[in-house]
């Protein structure tokens, strides 16, 4: 069996629950990593002392052993360093969400169709077989026709320990959590968008709190909230005609 050589770029807070998730492939291999920090350098050194160490992102892009790119960077490098793997012809796993703005998201779609490579943003949770099973009983109606469906997330999080949250720039729970709730909605609902609404709250200049109701051309409601300054259960209601599913913890469901 070919095995998949993985190089990562940057150290983020997923790049341990990823490496655990390879390690339970037999077709994967975590050949090497590129990150600026010393100390987390250091840190992946002493794990894993096989894995080839860059210091510079282009010089990982340049080995030709690496096959496919894992980038878990701050959200606005995720579009540079992404289109750089792709023009390479690396396939490209990236840390959600993909990009901050839809002009980057069209680039990276034209470039991956134009160098024949696969880019694909790491949500989860539609690969997740329960996920599965809920198109399943939507397409057999189970629920009749779906009316309206309902996501939230939201956690609070001490001040001091949520400064790339109140990034201008990266920050905002939108670019934090968004991709979980709309991403759901947009999963089960195959209508183009008519108009969207929005309540938000703002804390230190960024999103803290949102409801976002979307209305599609079928009829179909989709409402979303996200917040970093209160609690909300991370549930996903979806209503039919002829009742209704309740999905506990829909972002990672068991």
């Amino acid at each position: 069996m070919t095995k998949i050589n993985w190089g990562i770029i940057g150290l983020g807070s997923t790049t341990s629950r990823f490496l655990k998730g390879l390690s339970l492939l037999n077709d994967g291999n975590f050949y090497a990593i590129a990150s600026r920090t010393a100390e987390k350098i250091e840190k992946i050194k002493q794990t894993f002392p096989q894995v080839i160490i860059y210091t510079s992102y282009d010089d990982l892009l340049n080995d030709e052993n690496v096959h496919a790119i894992y980038i878990t960077l701050r959200h606005n490098d995720h579009y540079v360093w992404a289109k750089k793997a792709l023009e390479k012809g690396k396939a490209v796993l990236c840390e959600k969400p993909a990009t901050l703005y839809l002009r980057e998201t069209e680039d990276i779609i034209n470039t991956a169709q134009k160098n024949q490579v696969m880019f694909i943003e790491a949500l989860k949770t539609r690969f997740m077989p329960l996920n599965q099973k809920l198109h399943e009983l939507l397409n057999e109606e189970i629920i009749g026709e779906i009316k309206q469906i309902e996501t939230a997330f939201g956690y609070t999080i001490p001040d001091e320990h949520a400064r790339y949250l109140y990034d201008t720039q990266n920050g905002g729970i939108l670019n934090d959590v968004g991709t979980y709730t709309l991403g759901a909605i947009l999963d089960f609902i195959k209508s183009p968008v008519q108009f969207i609404e929005v309540e938000c709250d703002k804390k230190k200049d960024v999103d803290a709190y949102e409801k976002i109701t979307l209305h599609f051309e079928n009829g179909v409601i989709g409402i979303a909230q996200n917040a970093l300054d209160r609690n909300l259960d991370r549930n996903m209601t979806i209503v039919g005609t002829l009742g209704s599913i309740f999905v506990k913890d829909y972002h990672r469901a068991s």
